[in-house]
């Protein structure tokens, strides 16, 4: 069936919104706006995809994991899936934002790893702090976002096929600009920090780039040639959990993304470093609360989401149920492979 690409045409809702240009695609919607409306609460609420949010103008905080951030002129926002967030428009000068919505598919597989390197993942139980000021960018007025930005809204005026492949060009140079500003931070904090605080960070990369491998605390020891309790006390500081809990929580949020993409519960887990498929039905129903064959493909839900979003934008927001029970089974996947060792 084919694809009904939805835009909106410039016009004013009432005195206090106007739609500049809206573009929507299969995998990805791109929106312009402006409105002069103080709403005083956070709609908060979560999405399937990811939502990038670049703030023109306006005096606005947003809300993200239970966690607020003041947002005016030049601030950049990424929010990963299933992570609740919401924003609070706090006087009436012109709020004016793009916005991005978009599933992984949208990016190029040979680039995927590239783009969203260092970005905030769809991590369960993102709590921390500092894992959510990794969604922020302040001071992001010369990145050329705005116009690659502008250029999508043109658009908005082209359907069909030629949408959906020029589209994701749109997103990638964003997100290209975004690894730009990583890369530079980067390098500025490497050369400012302590040698202690140098290994913090070679562990949590080493942690990020490995964790569907065997992460056991006395291989990254040996690795990293310091006791296991020193190691395990530096990643808890830098992350807020220990590597047990992260290396969990990261690969059910890679079975999550595999499970989007169509990949059976039992290859997902098994993809995703875990070795037993008991011990990773038990974590992925006590982080996501529900059982595995509960997710839906983003390539065959993203046009009916994307729909949703934009009814929802229409009528004011509201949350969107969570699917599942804490309670579920799965008893037809239960001892449906044999792994390959115990899981880690």
């Amino acid at each position: 069936m084919e694809e009904e690409t939805r835009t909106l045409p410039t016009r004013v809702e009432g005195p206090r919104a106007a739609w500049i240009s809206r573009v929507t695609g299969r995998l990805c919607q791109c929106a312009h706006k402006i409105s002069s409306r103080v709403t005083g609460t956070y709609a908060v609420h979560e999405h399937d995809s990811y939502e990038m949010v670049y703030v023109v103008s306006g005096d606005t905080q947003f809300l993200i994991a239970g966690h607020v951030f003041p947002a005016t002129g030049g601030t950049f926002l990424i929010i990963p899936p299933r992570v609740r967030h919401g924003v609070m428009v706090l006087t009436d000068v012109p709020y004016e934002r793009y916005t991005m919505h978009f599933f992984r598919d949208c990016v190029c597989m040979e680039r995927r790893r590239l783009l969203l390197d260092g970005l905030p993942g769809d991590m369960p139980g993102m709590a921390s702090r500092e894992m959510a000021m990794k969604c922020v960018f302040t001071g992001m007025e010369n990145s050329g976002i705005v116009q690659v930005l502008d250029a999508a809204g043109t658009l908005q005026h082209t359907g069909g096929e030629i949408l959906d492949r020029l589209l994701p060009v749109y997103l990638e140079s964003v997100l290209a600009s975004l690894q730009l500003r990583l890369v530079g931070e980067k390098r500025e904090t490497r050369e400012k920090m302590p040698q202690s605080s140098r290994l913090q960070q070679e562990l949590v990369a080493y942690v990020d780039q490995n964790y569907t491998q065997n992460m056991a605390l006395e291989k990254l020891s040996e690795h990293f040639y310091v006791s296991k309790g020193y190691l395990n006390q530096l990643f808890r500081r830098a992350t807020g959990y220990t590597v047990k809990e992260y290396v969990r929580n990261r690969r059910v949020a890679h079975v999550q993304m595999l499970l989007s993409e169509g990949v059976p519960p039992a290859q997902a887990a098994l993809r995703s470093g875990f070795g037993d498929y008991t011990t990773f039905y038990r974590s992925y129903v006590r982080l996501t609360g529900h059982a595995p064959t509960t997710e839906r493909s983003g390539s065959e839900t993203a046009a009916s989401y994307l729909s949703s979003l934009n009814e929802r934008d229409a009528s004011g927001g509201g949350d969107r149920p969570r699917a599942g029970d804490l309670a579920a089974e799965d008893p037809s996947m239960l001892g449906a492979v044999e792994m390959r060792e115990a899981d880690h």
